[in-house]
């Protein structure tokens, strides 16, 4: 028995569209495999453009056993106290996480339906919490691991964990 580790921190990862503003280089996927969980404001989170079903995707380079994805989510409040506390933390929900061996395919609009049909495993989620854990079914293996947003709207978030083991 091997204990599962975080397979993603620092691999390939890439999403739909990256959210810019003037010279703010913040904002770019890599921020959501570096194991910084914080979430403390958009300058710790990946973020991308108000798109159609926004995504996320992690390459983990080879197929593993993926045994529990974690996902953090942001923990700021808007500074306009006339927008409601969970504003931004609201965004990230309904959102569905999936697993596959295959590549996903990375179509903007109405992509969730492809990407379900290929996905090896998938599972949606609706609670807007801080961390979400899913303990994968057993003997789930993948290559690819994304989030992906169910409507339009931004995707942002701190942190993607992908816990399993190679082989």
């Amino acid at each position: 028995y091997s204990k599962p580790k975080n397979l993603a921190l620092g691999k390939e990862v890439k999403q739909s569209s990256t959210y810019t503003v003037g010279v703010k280089t913040w904002h770019q996927p890599e921020l959501a495999s570096n194991g910084d969980i914080r979430g403390e404001g958009e300058k710790y989170c990946t973020h991308t453009t108000r798109d159609s079903q926004a995504w996320w995707e992690v390459d983990l380079g080879a197929v593993a056993v993926v045994e529990k994805i974690i996902f953090w989510n942001r923990t700021d409040e808007p500074m306009d106290r006339g927008q409601p506390r969970d504003y931004f933390t609201k965004r990230m929900f309904p959102c569905w996480v999936l697993v596959s061996v295959e590549e996903l395919p990375d179509k903007r609009e109405d992509g969730l339906e492809e990407a379900l049909d290929v996905a090896d495993c998938a599972r949606r989620f609706d609670d807007n919490v801080r961390c979400t854990e899913w303990s994968v079914p057993v003997n789930t293996t993948g290559r690819y691991v994304r989030i992906q947003l169910e409507k339009k709207d931004f995707l942002h978030f701190a942190q993607l964990e992908v816990c399993g083991t190679w082989g």
